[in-house]
């Protein structure tokens, strides 16, 4: 239990870097507007492991898409607009 509270504070640490990054490039921060920088459609947390863990603190179940053309399966959550992800190879038979 209390390693999933930790790992919610990870995510919603993170999640905060994201959303200061928005209000940036969307040229509004504290209500003030400011000149706004070049924007990034996605916003993306490539994870190597930790994938499972994220899931069952969040309460998010996996979902699955292929990507790079079947080479890789991309499982992946959304928490609070933001994507994270591990690709996973599949064996392919040459």
């Amino acid at each position: 239990m209390e390693n999933q509270k930790e790992v919610l504070a990870w995510m919603l640490s993170l999640e905060k870097l994201f959303l200061e990054h928005r209000e940036l490039m969307e040229g509004v921060r504290d209500g003030k507007e400011i000149e706004p920088l070049d924007s990034l459609n996605d916003y993306c947390v490539h994870l190597y492991k930790g994938l499972k863990q994220l899931s069952e603190a969040s309460g998010i179940p996996v979902m699955t898409r292929m990507q790079g053309d079947g080479l890789y399966r991309r499982n992946y959550i959304i928490h609070n607009g933001i994507e994270y992800f591990q690709l996973e190879p599949l064996q392919t038979a040459r």
